[in-house]
C-alpha cells in the first residue's frame, strides 16, 4: 500500500514536471518572438523620430526630430502581433527623447518584465509592468 501510493505520487510529480517544462518552453519561444517583433519596430520609430528631408537633392537628417508619444498601429499593420504583445500599452515614451518597448514574461517570478531601451539599444529584464 505504502509502495503503491509512492509510485503515484513519484508519477504525479513526474507529469507536474513534464507540464512545467513544457510550459516554459512555449513560454520562451513566445518571448523569443516579441522581442524580434519588437526589434522590427524600431527601425520604423527611429525613422519617425528622425524625419527625412530633402534640400537640392541633398537628405539633411532632422537631428531635432522626437519620439512619437503612442504607437501607431500602422507600425504593424498587416502583421501578425506576438501574443506577449499588448498593444495599448507595450511602447513608452514620456517625453519623446527616449523610448522603451516592453513585453510581460509569465514565466518570470521577480524580474517578469523585457524591456527594449532605446539608451542602450538593448533589453533589459525588470520586475514589475
Amino acid at each position: 500500500m505504502l509502495k503503491s501510493a509512492i509510485k503515484m505520487l513519484g508519477l504525479i510529480f513526474l507529469v507536474l514536471a513534464g507540464l512545467v517544462l513544457c510550459w516554459r518552453v512555449v513560454v520562451q519561444r513566445q518571448v523569443a518572438d516579441a522581442k524580434a517583433f519588437c526589434e522590427s519596430l524600431v527601425p520604423v520609430i527611429q525613422k519617425q523620430a528622425n524625419a527625412q528631408f530633402s534640400t537640392n537633392g541633398v537628405d539633411i537628417v532632422n537631428t531635432l526630430g522626437s519620439y512619437p508619444k503612442q504607437a501607431d498601429p500602422q507600425w504593424w499593420a498587416g502583421r501578425p502581433v506576438p501574443a506577449l504583445i499588448r498593444t495599448q500599452d507595450f511602447y513608452l515614451s514620456r517625453d519623446g527623447t527616449t523610448f522603451l518597448l516592453r513585453i510581460h514574461d509569465p514565466s518570470g517570478f521577480w524580474d517578469d518584465v523585457w524591456g527594449y531601451d532605446s539608451r542602450w539599444m538593448k533589453w533589459m529584464n525588470y520586475d514589475g509592468y
